[in-house]
């Protein structure tokens, strides 16, 4: 597999595609925002294509007057493409919405020409994982605070406050009470409850002493405390890295919970830096010298911003010059979309990658950034000992990994056990990606880090 595979994988086309989309099935973009798909239909109506390019052209002016909306089309427009198809979704706003895609001409059977992954913009069709946060069994939809609970009875009754369905709250009582809970008529939400109720089912089964092994040598190595004398809380962020809960002791130790850990959990600078932190507090020389040249990336990337950082990156590693780094800067700040003036240095790194100018806030800032972080992580990740480094570090943080294992019996979905890992055994490598965060409209946060595990 090719680096650049691992890093920017490309979606499958899903065989049907927007042609065999149900009305109701939902799409999202990167800000967030919903979109419920209605109906589909090919242009012209009868025939397989219009006379010329001019009768194809007052076709979509006729549909944009009559409907007063502008279609946002998913390719560009040539002179041989003389059909299109035209998508109807409706937002969460009640406003209608146009996807066109033009055609050579009609395809006989137009499932599977427009896959889902090419619609307009940022938009894409909601993934298994997004359906599965959509029940709702989440730490940010049951617990939504960052407050610390010392018990798991503290815990169930800010669940069941907070209107969780009494099933979920029924099995977290068997749990509690030191049994493997059955969740009653849930076989349809297997896998929500395993992966993400397991996130809040693992720190009570900590507490009622029903994981041991590796798990006590954690606790007795980190906290130095009793589970019952140390709290827990659940981070908020729903791209929280690594670490699901943290539990804390009175003397302000603090030991991580990762309830994914070598399934594919993305690593942050967060976790990676204070591995690092915690080798310089126990003296790890060895590990400190040994990959200075990882420190110094992650100490740029660390204490640096979104913006910084892969300036800082691209100037330490010869990417841009001082000029280009000072016209980025500028671009961001001045957040101009004409490129006209851009100097020649900055118009070679624009055209790279571009960026979809009919993307709402489009900025050529932030293209030139996004393009510039991606340069500095294909860069980085060409350094063998940068993912290494990090791995070596994360193998030595205070994490404790916890699987959950469960199955469907009848209508029901039986928890049957948990599993703990201490040191934490992450295999594989780790690659920033620059992909995640930085957009032709808008900068999310900071160069994001891909944990890929090592494949058995």
């Amino acid at each position: 597999m090719k680096i650049q595979d691992i890093i920017s994988p490309q979606p499958l086309m899903e065989a049907k595609g927007l042609f065999g989309r149900k009305a109701g099935d939902i799409f999202t973009d990167d800000n967030g925002e919903k979109a419920r798909f209605e109906e589909i239909k090919m242009y012209p109506p009868e025939g397989e294509t219009y006379p010329d390019i001019k009768s194809c052209d007052a076709a979509k002016n006729e549909i944009e007057k009559k409907s007063g909306i502008k279609i946002l089309w998913a390719n560009a427009h040539r002179p041989n493409l003389l059909a299109f198809a035209i998508a109807r979704l409706t937002m969460e706003d009640g406003n209608t919405m146009l996807w066109g895609r033009h055609y050579q001409s009609v395809p006989k059977n137009p499932i599977g020409t427009w896959g889902n992954q090419d619609a307009p913009g940022t938009w894409s069709l909601q993934t298994k994982s997004a359906k599965k946060m959509k029940t709702g069994l989440t730490p940010q939809d049951l617990i939504a605070t960052e407050q610390s609970f010392s018990n798991p009875a503290a815990v169930i009754s800010w669940i069941e406050n907070k209107g969780a369905p009494a099933e979920i709250v029924d099995g977290l009582n068997q749990l509690a009470s030191g049994k493997l809970p059955v969740f009653q008529g849930q076989s349809h939400n297997l896998e929500a409850i395993r992966d993400y109720l397991g996130e809040i089912m693992q720190p009570i089964a900590l507490m009622t002493g029903m994981v041991g092994a590796d798990a006590d040598l954690a606790r007795k190595e980190v906290l130095k405390k009793p589970w019952k004398q140390c709290s827990v809380m659940w981070p908020q962020a729903k791209n929280t890295n690594l670490v699901d809960s943290v539990f804390s002791s009175k003397t302000g130790a603090t030991l991580g919970i990762s309830s994914k850990g070598a399934s594919g959990a993305n690593a942050s600078s967060a976790n990676i830096w204070t591995a690092i932190t915690k080798a310089q507090e126990n003296n790890r020389t060895d590990l400190l010298t040994e990959h200075a040249k990882m420190i110094e990336i992650m100490k740029i990337i660390n204490e640096n911003s979104a913006i910084e950082g892969p300036i800082v990156l691209g100037l330490r590693f010869n990417i841009i010059t001082d000029k280009v780094a000072n016209e980025i800067r500028k671009l961001v700040q001045d957040e101009v979309s004409d490129t006209t003036k851009l100097s020649p240095q900055a118009k070679k790194l624009f055209s790279e990658y571009g960026g979809r100018s009919n993307v709402s806030g489009y900025r050529v800032g932030y293209v030139l950034l996004a393009t510039l972080a991606k340069k500095v992580s294909e860069y980085v990740n060409h350094i063998p000992e940068f993912g290494q480094g990090c791995l070596e570090f994360l193998n030595q943080a205070s994490i404790l990994q916890i699987y959950t294992s469960a199955k469907v019996v009848g209508t029901d979905v039986h928890i049957t056990g948990f599993n703990a890992i201490y040191p934490p055994e992450y295999s594989g490598t780790v690659y920033l990606d620059a992909g995640k965060n930085y957009f032709s409209s808008r900068i999310a946060g900071k160069i994001s880090f891909k944990y890929v595990p090592q494949k058995s």
